[in-house]
């Protein structure tokens, strides 16, 4: 059976190519635009992993991830945001859960992807 990843919030823009982009790559994928369809399809079909796209800030996406956790605690979540929020993930997350903050690569380092 082939993982099934949901993908939460964001744009179309991003939500849609990030689907298209796992589907290709073997996962069964399903986009939800609010937190009440992402709950409604962590109830209802098997899930093994959210994408939570937290293009909103801190207060919201946190909220939606406490949410997700009050539904299943031990689904993984993967939030990406750009805001400095780790204290108020872990809340939303729990204290037991790893934040780690992402890094962007350089330009030296995308221009060396794209060649090779």
């Amino acid at each position: 059976m082939r993982a099934h990843i949901l993908i939460v919030g964001g744009e179309p823009a991003i939500a849609n190519p990030v689907s298209t982009m796992l589907r290709t790559h073997g996962y069964s994928a399903t986009t939800a635009k609010t937190e009440a369809d992402a709950l409604r399809l962590i109830r209802e079909m098997p899930v093994n992993l959210v994408v939570l796209d937290d293009v909103v800030g801190c207060p919201n996406g946190v909220g939606v991830l406490a949410s997700i956790k009050a539904v299943n605690p031990d689904l993984p979540v993967i939030m990406l945001t750009e805001m400095g929020c780790a204290d108020e993930l872990r809340r939303g997350a729990g204290s037991r859960r790893q934040i780690r903050p992402g890094r962007r690569p350089d330009a030296r380092t995308m221009a060396g992807r794209r060649r090779g």
